[in-house]
């Protein structure tokens, strides 16, 4: 059985993650710019992650890569 602080310490690191995932929700829906959201949604997946590199690469309507 494990401690109320193994407990605890295995619970901070979701908590965290849940705290950064929250943080990211609230900025991008202050902006509805899509290149913004776009921002934020690549740099809260990197923090969550921990990558220090994200991408996203949009699909036009010929299904050729697009800006």
């Amino acid at each position: 059985m494990k401690s109320r602080d193994e407990l605890r310490e295995g619970n901070e690191l979701p908590r965290d993650r849940t705290s950064k995932l929250t943080a990211a929700i609230l900025r991008i829906s202050e902006c509805l710019d899509l290149g913004t959201v776009l921002r934020e949604f690549v740099d809260g997946a990197c923090a969550q992650t921990g990558a220090r590199y994200g991408t996203i690469m949009t699909i036009d309507e010929r299904g050729q890569a697009s800006e």
